[in-house]
């Protein structure tokens, strides 16, 4: 692994970090108390909140794996809630 970091131009003790999550998207919040919600599910809000407290912890990149749930399944929608949730991972 280090030859190949260091084959690449990168540090070998500095790896990229990539999440892949399957977000639960959902009209209204959560009526749990308050953190009573598993992270990636809830709101737009919510889960973008979620993905501002994962860049925090110093994941580079997130995947979100929207064509495994029959909700989104329509790729316009799964693109319409990815612009939304972008702002959240600037």
């Amino acid at each position: 692994m280090k030859e190949l970091a260091t084959n690449t131009n990168k540090g070998p003790n500095s790896p990229e970090v990539i999440l892949l999550t399957y977000p639960s998207i959902s009209e209204s919040k959560s009526s749990g108390a308050k953190g009573d919600r598993f992270p990636m599910t809830g709101t737009i809000e919510e889960i973008g909140n979620d993905i501002s407290k994962i860049k925090d912890m110093g994941i580079q990149h997130i995947v979100l794996g929207f064509f495994f749930s029959a909700v989104y399944r329509d790729v316009e929608r799964a693109i319409e809630i990815s612009k939304q949730l972008m702002p959240y991972a600037k």
